[in-house]
């Protein structure tokens, strides 16, 4: 784990990691794809983004997960992503490809069928950045919750699929473990002293979500953490 003094120290540094990584993959391919999480803490990160010289019409970006919303609702993942990212890249730069993962709010099998075609737009991931909750959940991926569990599992095949979160709204689209571990650059960018300790209590036995991704040893995974 990778430890900064302050949040904007961390932030900083893994946007230019990230906006590396993007430069460097589009010398050898057409495009790139990654997958941010929603929440409070990516936000900085997603402004410092935004203001860099990045070819942001060969990038294609989507989401770890959603909440089953309309993008105007303020629990919308797809929503944040466009006012703190998207919004914020100067006009003057072509806009990258954006792929939402909720098309249809009130129909999950419409939803989940019209999004195979936002999958094959995807291609192969090649950054994935994820946070992780107090409760030990990262993407849509909870504890206590038997969908979760099956997203979880190494032999899940499916890349997506709908978990219930235990606060509203509960309904939630969600990436597999097995789906966001192909990536080419994983990364757990986390805040605060609690959820330092979850990580650092790391017990093979744990029903905590997070313990899965932290106990597979089979990805290119990086923790950066800020108090």
């Amino acid at each position: 784990m990778q430890e900064f003094e302050n949040k904007e120290a961390l932030e900083i540094v893994l946007s230019n990691r990230i906006a590396s990584i993007i430069k460097r993959n589009l010398q050898k391919q057409d495009h790139v794809s990654i997958l941010f999480s929603g929440g409070s803490t990516p936000k900085g990160l997603l402004n410092r983004l935004a203001s860099m010289p990045l070819d942001w019409q060969r990038l294609k970006i989507s989401l770890v997960d959603d909440r089953m919303v309309a993008v105007d609702s303020p629990f919308s993942n797809a929503g944040m992503i466009q006012r703190e990212l998207l919004e914020r890249i100067p006009s003057i730069e072509p806009s990258p490809t954006f792929v939402p993962l909720v098309l249809f709010p009130s129909n999950f099998e419409q939803n989940l069928n019209d999004l195979n075609k936002g999958l094959e737009l995807l291609g192969n991931i090649d950054i994935v950045l994820l946070g992780m909750g107090l409760d030990g959940h990262f993407a849509s991926l909870f504890p206590q919750d038997n969908a979760s569990y099956q997203g979880l599992s190494h032999s899940y095949e499916a890349p997506l699929l709908y978990t219930k979160a235990p606060a509203f709204p509960e309904d939630r689209i969600t990436f597999s473990w097995p789906f966001l571990k192909t990536a080419k650059h994983l990364f757990l960018h986390v805040t605060g002293a609690p959820k330092k300790e979850i990580i650092q209590q790391n017990h093979q036995d744990s029903n905590l979500p997070i313990q899965t991704l932290l106990n597979d040893h089979q990805n290119n995974l990086e923790i950066v953490w800020a108090p």
